[in-house]
């Protein structure tokens, strides 16, 4: 039988089988011609896909992992006008074993697109005195991912937050690191517990591949 296109858009006179192999390559198809939701599971194995370039699986963040999440280490003394790197005693959850030393460090073939959060609570600080908290890159304060939090009355416990995203290579390495304009020693808040108000802590997720 005649394979037929009918002026409805429809197709008729296919055998059992479909279409011959190579009938229809990708230049014949039209950007977005084919949707996922037409596509039922299992159609598409993987000894359909001629061949690795097909998908470069370096772009896929896949689970989102690495990930992690510590929590600093309560009473932690951060001195005056001194940026400190901030010391972590508690992991919360660590999915590549890459956090170690207060730092995390990108595993290997783990480059890409990763979204930091961070929260340093201290207490003592007084009226416009301030915190400042950084993350650092390979040893570099980056910039652009710092804030400074101002205490709005005397003897305040003062936390400070933010979150950035930044592309990180394997073996690169993240820090948090804090400042603050008290005049003398002031205390870190910490601890085992991250859903304490006292809680300070620094975790990340990898978002997608480089």
């Amino acid at each position: 039988m005649a394979i037929v296109i009918n002026g409805s858009g429809t197709v008729t006179g296919l055998s059992v089988g479909g279409l011959p192999d190579g009938t229809v390559d990708s230049d014949t198809l039209a950007n977005n011609a084919v949707v996922t939701g037409k596509i039922a599971d299992g159609t598409i194995a993987n000894a359909d896909i001629n061949s690795s370039a097909a998908i470069d699986t370096s772009k896929l963040a896949g689970d989102n992992t690495p990930s992690f999440k510590v929590l600093a280490t309560d009473g932690t003394g951060i001195a005056h006008n001194t940026w400190t790197k901030v010391t972590f005693g508690t992991e919360v959850w660590d999915t590549d074993n890459a956090f170690a030393s207060n730092k995390f460090t990108v595993p290997s073939g783990k480059g890409g697109k990763y979204q930091f959060h961070f929260r340093v609570k201290m207490s003592g600080i007084d009226d416009n005195e301030y915190i400042r908290v950084n993350l650092y890159r390979n040893g570099s304060k980056v910039e652009a991912s710092g804030n400074e939090w101002h205490s709005p009355g005397s003897d305040i416990q003062v936390p400070n937050f933010g979150t950035y995203t930044m592309s990180l290579n394997a073996g690169d390495y993240v820090e948090v690191y804090c400042y603050h304009n008290e005049g003398g020693t002031r205390t870190m808040f910490g601890g085992t517990n991250e859903y304490s108000d006292d809680a300070s802590y620094f975790q990340a997720i990898r978002l997608i591949g480089v």
